[in-house]
Parts: C-alpha cells; sequence; structure tokens
C-alpha cells in the first residue's frame, strides 16, 4: 500500500514537474534528472542517478541525506517503500512503462547510502 501511495504521488509530482520545465525537448535522462532535482528539494533526500539504462531497463538512484535513515538503523530493515514507489511513479510517467523495484542498498544493512534500483517490467 505505501509503495502504491509513492507511485501515485511520484506521478502527479512528475506531472507537476513536467509542467515547469521550459524545454521539452530534453533527452529522458536529462528530464529524469531535471524532476529528481526538483523532487530532491521536498526535502526526503538529496536523489542522485546513478543509472539510467532504458535499454536493459534499468534506474538506480541513490538516495544521499535520506530522512529515512533513522527508521532504517532502529528497525534494522529498509524503510523506502514509499521512496521505492515515488521513483517508480516518476519512471512511469516518463516512459509510459512500469518499472518494479529491484533490491537497493540500504543504511540497515551497513551500506553508506541508501540507493534504490528499479527495473522495467516486461
Amino acid at each position: 500500500m505505501i509503495f502504491q501511495m509513492g507511485h501515485e504521488n511520484g506521478m502527479n509530482f512528475c506531472r507537476y514537474a513536467m509542467s515547469n520545465i521550459e524545454n521539452d525537448e530534453e533527452s529522458l535522462d536529462r528530464l529524469f534528472n531535471l524532476v529528481l532535482e526538483k523532487a530532491s528539494k521536498i526535502g526526503w533526500a538529496n536523489m542522485v542517478v546513478e543509472e539510467f539504462d532504458l535499454q536493459s531497463g534499468a534506474v538506480k538512484v541513490v538516495m544521499k541525506d535520506n530522512t529515512f535513515k533513522q527508521f532504517c538503523l532502529r528497525m534494522n530493515l529498509p524503510q523506502c517503500y514509499f521512496l521505492r514507489g515515488y521513483l517508480s511513479g516518476i519512471i512511469k510517467e516518463l516512459t509510459n512503462v512500469n518499472y518494479m523495484f529491484d533490491k537497493s542498498d540500504c543504511y540497515a544493512h551497513g551500506d553508506e547510502h541508501c540507493s534504490i534500483r528499479l527495473t522495467a517490467e516486461p
């Protein structure tokens, strides 16, 4: 349920962010970066694209300064369900392809940063 809430929110935010981007002839990877720059200003995390390969269907975003870090550490489990959905919603809005959560790095597992990797549904 939390993933789905994030997904819908990500799609809505992407539509909003795209309406404020002047040059609609940007490449998809550039548009994705621009939308994530705007999303980072919300304050959940500084979202940095590490991989954006639509040919292979793989997207990976590192979440630096993630506000969920303390929850992950306290519960010793990843808590990024909303952010996973949020990113998949943004990608869905940009590409009209469903992307699902694949794997992540997490503070709860001792990783330095949280990262979320999504793959395109076949």
